[in-house]
């Protein structure tokens, strides 16, 4: 299934951290601004193909990274479009709290 997913972070300074390690990594992504429907600590959330999903957990495991959730980018502009309620306007493909 082709799509985006917008991870979302605690803090800029985890957004930040998760660029630099992407980036290091060769892992294809970019940060984004955090579209208002989506509630998030920062402002900033890193944008990749929904496929990498997984991937893209472990690497954040392995690197230490805390994020607040994961988000599927295609599914919310697609009930936006639609003209469906508010109540569906997120869905969270997973949620993961990482304390450390």
């Amino acid at each position: 299934m082709d799509g985006k997913i917008l991870i979302t972070f605690f803090t800029t300074t985890q957004a930040m951290r998760m660029e630099d390690c992407c980036r290091k990594a060769k892992i294809r992504g970019r940060l984004i601004p955090v579209p208002g429907r989506i509630s998030a600590g920062c402002g900033v959330g890193w944008m990749a193909e929904n496929q990498e999903q997984e991937k893209l957990e472990g690497f954040m495991r392995e690197q230490g990274l805390a994020w607040q959730g994961i988000h599927d980018l295609d599914g919310m502009l697609r009930r936006q479009e639609g003209g469906k309620d508010g109540k569906q306007d997120k869905q969270i493909l997973s949620e993961r709290r990482m304390h450390r």
